[in-house]
């Protein structure tokens, strides 16, 4: 009555109070729950209201416990343990629905429209898998004091969930830390260091039983069918901390494949073969790939022998200069126009825009076991091209191994060939060097090229670098850079060229002379003109450099 403005003088009688409203309103009726009455016109809406007003927290906590009661019963059936690989789906078919959906009812609201949805969120998986990994059948004791702290969970590996799994194998990757992990682990957000190395002593194994079943080391993650090629090279890690206790130098094999979309290959993938035994020890590698015998004749000073090559046409190499000239067109148009920067003038964005939208196939890439002799060295050389003939063959039988190295291996792999013709001729095996290598040489030569010609001094006079940066474009000590370089001057190039062919031809129509198109245009100026002739074959170079660099982007072989 306050609220309603009505001044009291003295308390009002509550039972006064309650005949005088019943009085004066019809069909008020009145209910008693304990001391307190309610008022309704409705019996029915009198229990409801006096059910919703109801604060008892021991109904609450029987509501609780026959909530946690449905959800521990589906909570510890038998559900499928780690396998060495995490495949789609295996977070949502590690833990019940039952408990998905409270942990969403939790974190969203119980809501109809939210539950029918057969997707959960990531939050909720993750909250799942925590719980039913920190759920026990029976709670340990707790200690007699405060102080003291409570027992530790005992994780039972039926109840490991892909998620602690994955944090653990992720930060003993990563770091190679004992103490985050258990750290972790004491938080129950992880798998214990002791499971993390069983797991992967669990995997070794795994492996090295295959290994000695194929008798031949190829990583089970690589694809059957597929062409392969591997990379060889020095391994040599110094570490810079303090904390660091010794160095590595070795050597490593990598075996990279190429599938495509129309066939990527047989899977090869294994899963983890028999019972977790407690143990961390990994079984050694079979004795056929750690043992390097050694070489007693020498490499040097072989004649080479005579071999037949085939080369190989090339009959799309001219379109492939003809998009590299549209993309200088463009450039040019953009410049002449004055158009917005939007459009992609650059090199990489122009071609990336053109660039076929087909889904790009993932390649698959493993390192072999390192090995610590020096890559350096004829006897470690030859025994990396047998095991990557060997794995080669095994995933791809009929192929030609081709191995990529950096200079000074691909010179001990070269005698190597040169030495022992009939076992590791050039008819047997590709020896290249990699792709980086190659554009490295490439812009080497392009170096050479300009050297004494001025256009460093172009560079820095149109205040595009600095002198000392110039410079090193001739060494190509940043590939980066030099290849940005190039893309400028070849731009600049053809600008130029245009410019000079579009005032011969305003020219020559003021004289009724037939100009001619600008590629015989160009030839005639080139007979004409050493200097034309020198630019122009600075523009050839730099157009086949940027396509060879193209084709390794695009993964496209035949490009070049």
């Amino acid at each position: 009555m306050e609220q309603l403005g009505v001044a009291l003088c003295k308390k009002v009688n509550s039972t006064r109070l309650k005949e005088r409203l019943l009085a004066q309103l019809p069909g008020l009726r009145s209910q008693s729950k304990g001391r307190d009455v309610l008022l309704a016109f409705d019996e029915d809406i009198g229990e409801a209201l006096g059910k919703a007003c109801e604060q008892d927290c021991d109904t609450e906590a029987v509501h609780l416990a026959r909530a946690a009661q449905i959800v521990r019963r589906y909570m510890f059936e038998d559900t499928d343990r780690f396998r060495g690989s995490f495949p789609g789906g295996c977070q949502e078919d590690s833990v019940p629905n039952v408990l998905v959906a409270m942990v969403n009812m939790v974190l969203d609201g119980p809501s109809i429209k939210n539950q029918s949805h057969s997707s959960s969120r990531q939050a909720a998986l993750s909250i799942a898998q925590l719980l039913k990994f920190n759920s026990v059948k029976q709670s340990r004791k707790q200690g007699a004091t405060k102080t003291q702290e409570p027992p530790a969970v005992r994780h039972s590996t039926s109840q490991e969930t892909p998620l602690p799994t994955y944090v653990g194998l992720m930060l003993h990757a990563e770091t190679r830390k004992r103490g985050l992990v258990d750290k972790l682990f004491s938080l129950g957000l992880s798998i214990s260091y002791d499971r993390v190395l069983r797991l992967s002593a669990q995997m070794g194994n795994s492996v090295c039983q295959l290994y000695r079943i194929e008798q031949v080391v190829c990583p089970p993650t690589l694809r059957s069918n597929v062409f392969t090629t591997a990379a060889v090279d020095n391994i040599d890690h110094n570490p810079s901390a303090t904390t660091a206790k010794n160095s590595f130098h070795g050597t490593g094999i990598s075996l990279l494949q190429h599938p495509t979309c129309a066939d990527e290959g047989v899977d090869r993938s294994i899963a983890l073969t028999g019972r977790d035994t407690g143990s961390k020890t990994v079984e050694p590698l079979p004795e056929y790939y750690t043992d390097v015998r050694p070489v007693a004749s020498s490499v040097k000073g072989q004649t080479i022998p005579a071999t037949s090559v085939t080369s190989l046409r090339r009959h799309n190499f001219e379109q492939h200069i003809e998009d590299e000239y549209m993309w200088l067109e463009n450039t040019r148009s953009v410049l002449k126009d004055d158009v917005e920067a939007c459009e992609n003038t650059s090199w990489a964005a122009y071609h990336a825009r053109h660039q076929d939208p087909k889904q790009p196939v993932i390649t698959p890439t493993s390192l072999l076991p390192l090995f610590q002799e020096s890559a350096h060295t004829v006897a470690m050389i030859r025994h990396s091209i047998d095991v990557v003939r060997n794995a080669v063959q095994h995933l791809n039988p009929g192929q030609t191994p081709v191995l990529t190295c950096d200079q000074p291996l691909f010179t001990l792999a070269k005698q190597i060939q040169w030495k022992w013709p009939d076992t590791y001729g050039e008819d047997q095996l590709v020896v290249m060097f990699g792709g980086l290598h190659i554009e490295m040489t490439t812009l080497k030569t392009l170096g050479d090229w300009l050297q004494g010609s001025g256009w460093t001094q172009a560079l820095v006079q149109a205040e595009i670098t600095t002198a000392g940066t110039a410079d090193s474009f001739l060494r190509a000590a940043h590939v980066t850079r030099t290849r940005r370089a190039h893309q400028v001057t070849a731009a600049a190039l053809y600008i130029l060229q245009r410019r000079a062919y579009d005032q011969y031809s305003t020219t020559n129509t003021e004289d009724d002379a037939h100009p001619g198109s600008f590629e015989d245009w160009c030839s005639q100026r080139e007979q004409s003109y050493p200097q034309f002739q020198y630019w122009s074959t600075v523009l050839a170079l730099e157009l086949s450099t940027l396509i060879y660099v193209r084709s390794l982007r695009e993964a496209n072989f035949s490009i070049v």
